[in-house]
């Protein structure tokens, strides 16, 4: 077995190493993390050691996913336009996770932005973002992340449609009898899998653990709260609310998530099937049997691993979507103004 540059990828009788670099990325993840605790604490001098401890995990855990999903990038760049992909998803998730670490140490520190002014849906997120003075985007890290959260969204749902439909099907003869077959060609499949593990598992674990969080203010909902859109980056610690403006329909104002959690899921769901719908000749029992004998069974959905990592990430990324389209939903609608006399006449 060779890689790109035609060299074993391991030796026969020796162990196997799904990354055969990573002490050196071990060692710079390790080194960034480093420097980012050593800013943390020299910038944040009020910060607890509960607070550096926290922020020290996700440092950790940010730079590691960072340098992997760079390497795995650059590891598989074979002509041009691929360099420009690692450039671009190298800023991309550098900014990404600039916005997501400063947002954590905001938030460790108690110096986030008043939660009033959060965009609680995207369509207020965007109308904010697109009012925003440039020159204060770095003052609002929360409203930062939430348009790279909605860049990264749409990406994800790119890339779920390309590899989905990324097949072909034909007619082949063999002796007298034509079959119709359905063929993926694997050589060029690239699962972008390391690219959203930042935006799904890193930001759902920081907002699962600001829930433990408490807090003097009671807040009915507390969890969809915490992993809704509005509330990216979770809660804060502060006493503030996030101002969900009211409106006269349930599903106009959430229209954006419900697009964009749809597709999400939906396309997941289709990635699972168009990667694991394997027919099996293998003469055993149970599934649903087809006319020629063959059958189908639900586990070889799963077969593919890759798939199952991207389709479970996509899942994850619809998660602040459909938090926020559950807490809008059960926010009471606007009311009509009154008839004045002024109407009347």
């Amino acid at each position: 077995m060779l890689d790109a540059q035609r060299v074993d990828k391991f030796e026969l009788g020796k162990p196997v190493s799904a990354e055969p670099q990573w002490p050196i990325l071990y060692t710079l993840s390790t080194l960034a993390c480093g420097l980012l605790l050593a800013g943390f604490v020299a910038r944040r001098r009020l910060a607890k050691g509960k607070a550096i401890a926290i922020f020290a995990v996700f440092a950790q855990l940010v730079a590691t996913s960072y340098l992997q999903a760079t390497w795995t990038d650059l590891s598989r760049t074979f002509y041009f336009e691929r360099m420009v992909g690692v450039a671009f998803w190298a800023l991309l998730l550098g900014a990404f996770s600039y916005a997501l670490m400063r947002g954590i140490a905001d938030s460790l520190t108690g110096r986030m932005a008043d939660p009033s002014l959060y965009g609680a849906r995207v369509r207020e997120a965007w109308r904010a973002w697109r009012e925003l003075p440039r020159f204060r985007v770095v003052q609002r890290v929360d409203l930062l992340l939430q348009m790279l959260y909605l860049a990264l969204t749409v990406l994800c749902i790119f890339y779920l449609v390309v590899i989905t439909i990324d097949w072909y099907d034909g007619v082949i003869r063999l002796s007298d009898t034509f079959y119709r077959q359905i063929a993926i060609d694997g050589r060029y499949r690239d699962f972008p899998i390391w690219s959203f593990v930042l935006p799904s598992v890193v930001l759902m674990a920081w907002k699962a653990l600001t829930v433990l969080r408490t807090e003097e203010v009671s807040r009915p909902g507390r969890l969809m709260r915490a992993l809704s859109f509005g509330r990216l980056l979770g809660y804060d610690g502060s006493r503030g609310f996030v101002r969900m403006d009211r409106s006269f329909s349930r599903v106009m104002p959430v229209l954006p998530e419900i697009v964009l959690a749809t597709l999400l899921i939906v396309w997941a769901a289709a990635l699972l099937i168009t990667e694991g719908a394997i027919k099996l000749y293998d003469g055993g029992a149970g599934g649903f049997v087809a006319a020629d004998g063959g059958r189908w069974v639900i586990r070889t959905l799963f077969w593919n691993t890759q798939a199952d990592w991207f389709a479970g990430f996509a899942v994850l990324m619809a998660v602040p979507y459909l938090a926020t389209i559950y807490v809008s939903i059960r926010e009471p609608l606007a009311e009509p103004p009154p008839d004045s006399y002024t109407s009347k006449w």
